[in-house]
């Protein structure tokens, strides 16, 4: 989709906090040849949105309310296979990269990184081209070997995060409270993970946890 009258990259910009839009719709609506066309907080929205607009670039954080920034992604491209979707996210280890780039991502962009990647990420993403910041991907490399011989792209963005959380030394109903969800279903979350990382006990997956959010060997 673009404006009548310019030749803007028009944006899709899903994000479920509202500051954190703000912000972002005033830097790449700062930026010449870019729009902001509309914003979601969660993935039913940004669905809608994404079908009635047909925005050049989806920028879309993973972690979002109900179903994850992966999922509507993977809604978006079963119904307009072109589309283009960089994912912005805080959780940049490979575990969360992998997932995203696997799943259709057109790029993926640290949070840390600094302002005017963002702007040169929907630029690159819009021309058709693949786009990864150099902040992202390396919080779990070297850990296949501990892993049994599972492989951390292996799990859903779900599991991922239940294993983030569980680093972080948090219980069942602390990590369903963080993601809507029962303690028991975050029970069989972690006994998913356990069996596609090929490890047998929760002493042995709280160690590889630690080890691949520490960045230990």
């Amino acid at each position: 989709m673009s404006i009548p009258g310019a030749a803007a990259i028009t944006v899709l910009l899903v994000d479920d906090h509202p500051v954190v839009r703000t912000g972002y719709r005033h830097l790449l609506q700062s930026a010449p040849g870019i729009a902001v066309v509309a914003e979601a907080d969660d993935s039913a929205s940004a669905y809608e949105a994404f079908k009635a607009l047909e925005p050049d670039v989806v920028v879309m954080d993973i972690s979002l309310p109900g179903p994850s920034g992966i999922e509507a992604m993977k809604r978006m491209h079963a119904h307009r296979p072109q589309s283009r979707v960089l994912i912005f996210s805080v959780h940049d280890e490979a575990i969360f990269v992998s997932r995203a780039l696997r799943s259709g991502a057109a790029g993926f962009l640290s949070k840390a990184s600094a302002p005017e990647r963002l702007i040169e990420a929907v630029r690159a993403v819009a021309r058709g081209e693949s786009y990864a910041s150099g902040e992202v991907g390396t919080g779990a490399a070297g850990v296949t070997a501990a892993t049994g011989g599972g492989r951390l792209s292996d799990l859903s963005h779900r599991e991922a995060e239940v294993l983030r959380l569980w680093a972080q030394g948090l219980g069942l109903d602390e990590i369903g409270a963080r993601l809507g969800v029962s303690g028991k279903t975050v029970a069989n979350y972690q006994s998913l993970v356990r069996q596609k990382l090929g490890v047998h006990n929760d002493v042995q997956l709280m160690r590889l946890a630690a080890q691949i959010w520490s960045g230990s060997g």
